[in-house]
């Protein structure tokens, strides 16, 4: 029995060290809750937990990792790498969309009436890009002096590349699809929503379809590789990207849960 002892003392002992581990898990990034709270997300993939509340009234969020964005009734915030507000500029209009750069930490604010670029060091704001009747923006990206537009149109995904100070554009590709939410993802990896389907497409063309089982309300970037997914029926998820984006080939992603508790 002597020799059990030392025994039952290492599995105590490793057990504590994965309790504390669990209560010590790293912060992967921040999501929006459908009440408006801005919360942290932590632990591992298929064990997510929620942490602390950093923002209420939230109207739109976005985080890759690195920078994030979110609008409020009438202002946007730039977000650092630990969530931190490091810019706030006053917004005009109806917010449209925002988005992330998939190349560089800039993200942008397109309301009914201006178009803001934010980044650690400056805000700029430009007129609205022109689009044809039918038309609208359902994604927003960049980089420097362009922003890339994921525009819609009967069925038809266009990427247009618009410069800020020229107004210039440029049609840069056109794919089918009845797209209702673009995400530019690094690596010309594009994320859309149609219906109960989410859309990864590769940059080679190539695409993963994964069902969410219910009409999907929103997606949107909460830390690097994720991506938070609502769907009409109250459940959340989200869609971890794996594989190296360069060798296209083995890009891959998959629908985990979100706790119950973000709902």
């Amino acid at each position: 029995m002597s020799l059990l002892k030392p025994i039952v003392s290492v599995a105590s002992a490793v057990w504590l060290l994965a309790a504390n581990t669990a209560l010590e898990s790293p912060r992967l990034g921040y999501l929006r809750l459908a009440n408006g709270d801005v919360r942290s997300l932590r632990g591992v993939a298929g064990a997510f937990y929620l942490g602390e509340r950093t923002a209420a009234s939230v109207q739109y969020h976005a985080f890759n990792g690195a920078v994030g964005v979110r609008t409020l009734e009438g202002s946007a915030e730039f977000l650092g790498p630990s969530g931190e507000v490091m810019r706030i500029v006053r917004t005009e209009g109806e917010v449209r969309g925002i988005g992330l750069s998939s190349i560089e930490d800039t993200a942008y604010v397109l309301t009914a009436s201006e178009l803001w670029r934010l980044d650690a060091q400056r805000a700029d704001r430009y007129p609205v890009p022109n689009l044809a009747p039918g038309q609208r923006i359902a994604g927003i990206s960049g980089a420097g002096d362009y922003v890339d537009l994921a525009i819609v149109e009967e069925g038809q995904v266009t990427m247009r590349r618009h410069w800020l100070d020229s107004g210039e554009s440029l049609i840069r590709q056109s794919f089918g699809g009845d797209a209702t939410q673009v995400v530019f993802l690094p690596h010309a990896t594009t994320l859309w929503t149609s219906g109960n389907t989410l859309n990864l497409r590769r940059a080679d063309g190539s695409a993963i379809e994964v069902d969410c089982g219910s009409a999907i309300l929103s997606v949107a970037p909460m830390a690097k590789q994720l991506v938070h997914v609502t769907t009409a029926d109250n459940r959340h998820f989200a869609l971890r990207i794996t594989g190296d984006p360069v060798v296209p080939q083995t890009v891959d992603a998959r629908l985990l849960p979100l706790p119950e508790s973000a709902e």
